[in-house]
């Protein structure tokens, strides 16, 4: 099967399906984290203000 070389051979494939949660909890913190970063960014300043002054 094509799934073989990453489960095993002997592993079905909804074997892999018990691991959704920790998928889900993943791309939740990993949201959390984007917003918490982009808010702590711009409360100290650390966000990039374009100027006109220097274009290429």
């Amino acid at each position: 099967m094509i799934f073989d070389n990453i489960i095993g051979p002997n592993r079905p494939v909804t074997w892999v399906l018990r691991f959704w949660p920790i998928l889900a909890a993943s791309f939740a913190g990993s949201l959390a984290a984007t917003w918490l970063c982009k808010k702590i960014a711009i409360k100290f300043g650390i966000v990039d203000k374009p100027d006109a002054l220097v274009k290429t």
